[in-house]
């Protein structure tokens, strides 16, 4: 008797451990069907938002700084090659390294999209003011480059790139949403 409890009982865990396995497997697969879908969106919401970011970086700033905050040219210092290198670095990483960075943690981020977008450009400001303000000679949270006044110019520009690149990837083109 306590032979045949003991089958059952194995029976039921394999069954149990093949489900959960299976449940992981769907999941896996919705995981990337979302990571596929919404990717091409969410990249183009990176264009849109780098272009901004950049064009806030090079016309607004100046007026709150007194200087433009050229990132492209930030890139090319900290690596030591020329300005156009630095500009694919930075269209490369704002076009389609972030985006699917984002794609992927979002579901980990609390709130509706707009809240997840700009928690998201918050910490890659924090990373921007922290690692790589420094790495490119200009002080710690930009330092010797304007100190909060450049702190603040950035941190307008990198809300401005998450809310884009959430916009992108949650309504497609905008145009699209406000026809609804």
């Amino acid at each position: 008797m306590a032979a045949v409890l003991f089958a059952n009982e194995r029976k039921e865990a394999l069954v149990k451990t093949y489900i959960t396995a299976t449940d992981r497997f769907d999941r896996a697969s919705q995981i990337a069907a979302e990571v596929k879908t919404g990717y091409f969106r969410a990249a183009v919401g990176g264009l849109v938002g780098v272009v901004a970011f950049s064009g806030l970086m090079r016309y607004v700033a100046p007026t709150m700084i007194g200087h433009p905050m050229d990132v492209p040219a930030m890139v090319a210092h900290i690596i030591g090659a020329p300005l156009m290198l630095g500009m694919l670095i930075h269209m490369f990483l704002g076009v389609l390294v972030f985006p699917f960075v984002y794609i992927l943690v979002r579901r980990f981020l609390p709130g509706p999209a707009v809240i997840k977008g700009m928690i998201f450009a918050f910490g890659l400001f924090i990373v921007a003011e922290s690692v790589v303000m420094p790495m490119a000679g200009n002080g710690f949270w930009s330092a010797d480059i304007g100190g909060m006044k450049a702190v603040m110019a950035a941190f307008i520009g990198h809300m401005a790139y998450g809310l884009l690149l959430v916009e992108f990837e949650r309504n497609g083109f905008p145009a699209r949403s406000l026809r609804k």
